[in-house]
């Protein structure tokens, strides 16, 4: 395959990325150094599959080879927002060292909390809350902020969390919904 071959969806720098094949990244990034920051046929880039599966030495490799760690898709959800969906700890972190911004929300409001609060993953919320300071209590689209989102999917360890970290527990989304709406999980929090 020459320089001037067209991408095409059957490249793996995608798979490669997810599966933190560094031999892969290295042989189609030499051929198309864009490629770091191009996007597959979905609308996806290589650095969103190595969030998302944790591949720390991918997720690096990217990066200093271009990779743009706030780069949006077409939901506007980041690279930290993949990696929240599964809560790996060290993309996220390897991602916030450099430089990406942990309040940018996606098409629906959603910050990397609420994301993080949506799949239950209690330790990536503590991280961001206390070492990085994010904003726990942002509100999404509807209204809704981290602990509303842990009680609608009854998350309780989560939700115990945060409000630990003293997220308001009577806070209503814009519908008027409290959080004893979202779950009934939330009853046995007290």
């Amino acid at each position: 395959m020459g320089d001037t071959a067209p991408l095409t969806p059957e490249q793996p720098i995608w798979k490669a990325a997810a599966f933190g094949d560094i031999e892969t990244l290295t042989k189609w990034v030499d051929i198309k150094p864009e490629l770091t920051t191009s996007i597959d046929e979905q609308g996806y880039y290589p650095l969103q599959w190595a969030a998302l599966n944790n591949r720390v030495a991918a997720v690096c490799w990217l990066i200093e080879r271009g990779a743009e760690v706030n780069a949006v898709d077409g939901s506007k959800q980041t690279a930290l927002h993949w990696g929240a969906v599964r809560g790996c700890l060290p993309a996220v972190e390897l991602l916030l060292r450099a430089g990406a911004d942990p309040n940018m929300v996606d098409a629906r409001g959603y910050s990397v909390c609420h994301v993080a609060a949506q799949y239950g993953h209690t330790s990536l919320l503590y991280h961001l809350g206390t070492r990085w300071n994010v904003g726990l209590d942002t509100r999404d689209n509807d209204g809704r902020n981290a602990l509303h989102w842990a009680a609608y999917k009854g998350y309780v360890g989560t939700a115990r969390l945060l409000l630990f970290l003293d997220l308001d527990c009577l806070l209503s989304d814009s519908e008027g919904k409290s959080l004893l709406f979202m779950h009934h999980s939330v009853i046995v929090l007290d």
